[in-house]
């Protein structure tokens, strides 16, 4: 799905007025997460941050397989950056008799109130679970889990249980979709902006904010410091081979149905390399079936 089909000029005020009434303390940090919450929307406006729309081909192709001869689909929507994987479904099932079932997960409350802003304004029912993913025990399991760029939000030494609960979440013969940016060509356990890239992101930020037609209802500077934030701050756990995936979830009890690579075009930003930007890249795209 293209950023066209979703409302994203009338979401990130909306985002944005959420995350700083919303967004949780992060004890690592000391600070709340609406630097990365409430901006999300505005980068995706500016066609700088990568998001699961970018892939919604592949999940919208893998839903509906999910969906055959199947009257109600149980899904869980694990992690929530905003309403993109939300709307990936909400896209597919416009054209299905089944019905979906939908549970959005996140341990933050701001995209959990954006999700339930688009269901609202979508004309959709579904529910919203404020957990760690790792602490989440539902009443019931899954017939499908939806989770784009997940895993990486974890430490490596995390991704075993990550699979664990994964495999935990499904009923038998359930299904993982889940997609990660590939980065063999980087060895390290974690990766951030780089130093002398957090001024330029900023000011890329900024300038587009001082374009003819950037949204209104934004304090420049207040935009400006989230920005700086956010590649201050940002980090992620690197996925540097199929194998450092695939291996946790077959060790958890999953049969890998398919695998696949997606190159993704730059975004509309140059010279930026780090987490959650639409750089140039290759995604691993798995279906993953608990046995």
């Amino acid at each position: 799905m293209n950023t066209e089909d979703e409302p994203l000029e009338i979401s990130a005020p909306v985002a944005w007025e959420l995350a700083a009434r919303y967004c949780r303390l992060d004890p690592a940090t000391g600070v709340t997460c609406a630097w990365n919450h409430g901006l999300w929307q505005l980068l995706r406006l500016m066609g700088i941050a990568g998001t699961a729309a970018r892939r919604g081909e592949f999940y919208r192709r893998e839903i509906r397989k999910a969906a055959e001869n199947r009257n109600e689909l149980n899904i869980l929507v694990s992690g929530a950056s905003d309403y993109a994987m939300l709307a990936q479904i909400t896209r597919e099932f416009a054209g299905l008799q089944t019905k979906p079932v939908i549970t959005v997960l996140d341990i933050c409350e701001t995209p959990l109130r954006l999700n339930r802003w688009y269901a609202e304004r979508s004309g959709l029912s579904i529910q919203t679970a404020q957990s760690d993913f790792l602490y989440y025990t539902p009443d019931q399991r899954f017939d499908l889990i939806c989770a784009d760029s997940f895993i990486g939000r974890f430490p490596h030494e995390l991704w075993q249980r990550v699979a664990g609960r994964f495999h935990a979440l499904l009923q038998t013969g359930g299904r993982l979709l889940t997609a990660s940016r590939l980065r063999t060509a980087d060895a390290s356990p974690r990766i951030r902006f780089p130093a002398d890239h957090v001024a330029p992101f900023r000011d890329t930020v900024r300038a587009n904010m001082l374009q003819a037609g950037a949204p209104a209802g934004f304090e420049l500077e207040h935009v400006t410091a989230a920005a700086e934030q956010y590649a201050r701050l940002q980090v992620n756990y690197p996925l540097h081979s199929e194998a450092s995936l695939l291996a946790p979830l077959e060790q958890a009890g999953f049969m890998i149905e398919s695998r696949d690579h997606h190159l993704h075009t730059a975004g509309k930003i140059e010279g930026i390399h780090a987490p959650s930007v639409a750089a140039a890249s290759t995604f691993l795209q798995v279906v993953a079936i608990r046995r």
